[in-house]
């Protein structure tokens, strides 16, 4: 923070613009994704960060289901599965629900994603700490609990 007066004098007739990610920057990266919770006192910065600055959250989650929900700041926007889900931020809920402030550039392929997921949690099925995620308009893969003998999951398919 030493510097911060520095980069607003010198981005003083700029516009700025925060992009953070949730896992690992917002929230701490845990063995079970559902229980990446970003702490209270992050929030109250993100919040004071998103008064300063336009303030996006990007994640690889689904933002409707996980990433609003988890993040639980009105002013900011926020992208989930990987930005094909993005909805801006909005002050009042009537703003929130208007079609031009969200875009899902993947929703007409969705029957694709979901055969990906059923086909991903087909083929991790007997591998032990894989898990797959649907994120609506991705999938995500997560192996971090994967034993560390298990080299690479790509012997086990021949699509990868």
């Amino acid at each position: 923070m030493d510097c911060f007066n520095t980069i607003i004098q010198q981005a003083n007739t700029k516009e700025i613009s925060l992009f953070l990610d949730y896992d690992g920057t917002l929230a701490p990266i845990v063995s079970n994704p559902e229980a990446a919770y970003m702490s209270d006192e992050v929030r109250a910065v993100l919040q004071e960060v998103a008064v300063l600055f336009k303030t996006s959250v990007v994640s690889g989650r689904a933002r409707g289901i996980k990433v609003s929900n988890f993040v639980k700041v009105k002013e900011i926007n926020c992208a989930g599965s990987h930005g094909l889900d993005i909805k801006l931020a909005s002050t009042t809920e009537s703003a929130s629900t208007k079609d031009h402030d969200s875009y899902q550039p993947a929703k007409e392929h969705l029957s694709m994603i979901n055969k990906v997921y059923s086909t991903l949690l087909l083929a991790t099925g007997d591998i032990n700490g894989a898990s797959v995620e649907h994120n609506m308009y991705c999938v995500s893969l997560h192996y971090r609990n994967v034993a560390k003998e298990v080299k690479s999951l790509s012997i086990y398919y021949d699509f990868f």
